[in-house]
């Protein structure tokens, strides 16, 4: 997507942020009745579920009529077909395949294009630009640099959107390395791995030589001890972001920490307790449709996780929805032999790459063991339990 292209588009999601919750819900409401045409018209899956269950696109005149269309669970479409689940007459040679982290144990591909995907970009950058970012800050991720571009981009080379990947695979004191280095104003990644770099960094007393102004957590739950270490650490007040690989980023905080702002021009959130939608501050499943996914449409998609929609509005003024915390998404820490600490994404990263393998399920009995529970699929092979061993010998 051109550059100018980017730009007209992260202008209206900026200015969205700040309609009224009645004009947000008007641009909701047409983008998804534009996306339940389109997912009827043109994907088997959506065309049969929704004759089963006696339900057209037409039948959405509000919001709430979208509690008439079936909830769909990955295991529902995990085994599928992509003729069945893919939008018909997309050339697959021009998208993109994104993988889910299997949290559910159930890997799953995610069919896109580049102009979907830079959706998640455009979102990103309006929570950061909400929270103190500046085109010229520089980034520190930690992630699975295997997934990350190599080189550096043009915008970059002019001071711009800078960002510098320190491998979650490394050691802490790798990581602490290149963020020496690289000396970042922002410093994002998930809550476990972020939690043990910010034990090093205290431990070794480089906090004035580490002292990013902004923290950004995403991807498992963030639990009010990690919170309040970082933040203790760093002198800062981080931010959290709720997201999907299947749907996007969902929800993020503001600095005003009143909950997690819907990206409702995005997305619609659902609560639902025993299959119908749950009272504010009422406890539920969460059932997401993406507006922009017009490849692999997600239309009420459980995601797996429990959270709660709020009926308060946020004090900055922001007209998009409230959820609070995600209680649902635990991906607390591995202790292994010697009080060693890693995050099971480091795990599940890997056995995702092993092709023998539908479903598995990672537990862990004691600091010295960990079970495999695998659902093979037709690529098993007698070197596939040597390619599980060596992830974990490593």
């Amino acid at each position: 997507m051109g550059a100018i292209r980017l730009a007209y588009r992260l202008s209206h999601l900026l200015r969205n942020q700040w309609r009224t919750p009645s004009a947000v819900g008007e641009i909701q409401r047409e983008k998804l009745q534009r996306i339940l045409h389109h997912a009827y018209e043109h994907v088997p899956y959506y065309q049969r579920v929704f004759d089963q269950a006696g339900v057209m696109p037409h039948h959405l005149r509000d919001i709430s009529d979208l509690s008439k269309f079936p909830v769909t669970h990955k295991a529902q479409l995990v085994d599928l077909p992509r003729e069945e689940i893919v939008a018909k007459g997309v050339s697959l040679q021009h998208c993109l395949t994104l993988r889910t982290s299997g949290s559910q144990g159930m890997p799953f591909e995610i069919v896109t294009t580049p102009e979907e995907k830079a959706w998640w970009g455009l979102l990103s950058m309006r929570s950061q630009l909400a929270n103190g970012y500046h085109l010229g800050h520089k980034t520190l991720i930690l992630s699975d640099t295997r997934r990350v571009p190599h080189g550096k981009r043009l915008v970059e080379h002019i001071g711009l959107f800078r960002k510098t990947y320190t491998s979650i695979y490394d050691t802490v004191e790798q990581q602490i390395n290149v963020a020496i280095k690289a000396k970042p104003d922002v410093l994002r990644g998930m809550p476990a791995d972020l939690f043990r770099f910010a034990q090093a960094v205290k431990a070794q007393h480089l906090t004035s030589r580490i002292a990013p102004r902004l923290v950004i957590t995403s991807a498992e739950l963030l639990d009010n001890v990690t919170r309040r270490f970082i933040n203790e650490t760093f002198g800062v007040s981080l931010v959290d972001n709720y997201g999907s690989i299947e749907c996007g980023w969902i929800a993020w905080e503001c600095h005003a920490h009143s909950g997690y702002h819907i990206n409702s021009d995005h997305v619609v959130v659902e609560v639902l307790r025993d299959g119908y939608p749950a009272a504010p501050g009422e406890l539920g499943e969460i059932v997401i449709t993406n507006l922009q996914a017009y490849t692999m449409p997600f239309i009420r998609y459980s995601v797996g996780d429990v959270g709660t929609l709020m009926e308060e509005s946020c004090s900055c003024g922001r007209g998009l929805s409230l959820m609070k915390p995600v209680q649902g998404r635990t991906v607390d820490c591995l202790t292994l032999g010697g009080g060693r600490l890693i995050s099971p994404y480091q795990l599940t990263c890997l056995v995702e790459k092993i092709d023998g393998i539908q479903r598995y399920q990672i537990v862990q009995t004691d600091a010295e063991h960990i079970v495999v529970n695998v659902i093979p699929n037709e690529a098993w092979n007698e070197d596939s339990v040597d390619e599980i061993k060596a992830v974990f010998d490593g």
